[in-house]
């Protein structure tokens, strides 16, 4: 059995440390897929036979999609409960078709001076957030304290053709991050407030904000349904907590990077994920 690995070695380097010592562990042949700009054979990439699994590391790469999507196919395993669940909606849009909380968004950015006017008062009213889809570990999460701002950025934004969301504000000082494998919490931890002046408490940092969470089987469940909604098995969920306790899922992130997740907890994340697709490729192919 192989299990290919869709990355960038120079940027993923985690991903193969992590992936290959799992691998060898589990006897499972470790085969990486270098989606990098000028390393990209998309004439001789592998072809996976069934009984193969298969995950991609990268996060915001059209090649790695294009070619992750040419190499699924039937007896493949992977952490999509369906072939269609490759291509889905932001989460913001499709999350709330399920009941799931998250904070009022609106998917599309304009610099029309009435129509942001409008989406301001639609969200409640300043402060605003701005993302910039793709980002992470905070960055591309601009916080909007007026519509003066917010047409300036706006102006800015919208020339650069880039995927913007506005959101509404939620007025919270730590957020999850919550690990679901296959309808099930794996690992989790609590980012607290950077008491630098940064309103994100998911910013880069050496683990020096993060907590243990304890268990909270309301917020579990708010997780699991987020990671199935979105047609995935395997995730990480970011909910923030506002000051009343209340969550707010904010993402799913998939591919997410766990390996900060894994040093913390000292949970062997990467070893659960081969051991799943391995149990899933067994079922996908039986005769």
């Amino acid at each position: 059995m192989n299990f290919y690995c869709i990355l960038e070695p120079k940027k993923n380097s985690w991903v193969r440390d992590l992936f290959s010592a799992a691998c060898r562990k589990q006897g499972v042949n470790y085969e990486e897929i270098d989606v990098s700009t000028n390393k990209l054979d998309f004439v001789n990439y592998p072809m996976l036979l069934p009984g193969d699994c298969l995950y991609r590391a990268v996060a915001n790469s059209k090649n790695a999609k294009k070619v992750e999507y040419c190499l699924v196919k039937e007896g493949v395993s992977t952490f999509y409960n369906s072939a269609d669940a490759i291509f889905r909606p932001a989460s913001g849009i499709k999350l709330p078709k399920f009941g799931i909380p998250i904070p009022k968004t609106i998917p599309v950015l304009t610099n029309d001076r009435d129509i942001l006017k409008t989406f301001s008062e639609n969200l409640g009213g300043f402060p605003l957030i701005v993302k910039a889809m793709g980002g992470k570990e905070g960055v591309g999460v601009m916080r909007v304290d007026s519509l003066e701002s917010l047409c300036s950025i706006a102006d800015f934004l919208y020339k650069s053709e880039g995927n913007f969301v506005l959101r509404q504000y939620i007025n919270s000082r730590e957020s999850l991050r919550i690990i679901i494998l296959g309808e099930k919490v794996i690992a989790s931890m609590k980012y607290k407030a950077s008491h630098e002046g940064d309103f994100r408490s998911n910013r880069k940092t050496k683990l020096d904000n993060v907590e243990n969470i304890q268990n909270n089987p309301q917020i579990e469940k708010i997780a699991i349904e987020a990671v199935k909604a979105m047609g995935l098995e395997f995730g990480g969920v970011d909910i923030l907590l506002d000051e009343k306790n209340n969550p707010y899922v904010l993402e799913v992130n998939f591919p997410c990077h766990f390996g900060e997740a894994q040093t913390f907890t000292n949970v062997d994340i990467a070893g659960q994920m081969i051991d799943y697709l391995i149990k899933k490729s067994y079922s996908l192919n039986k005769k």
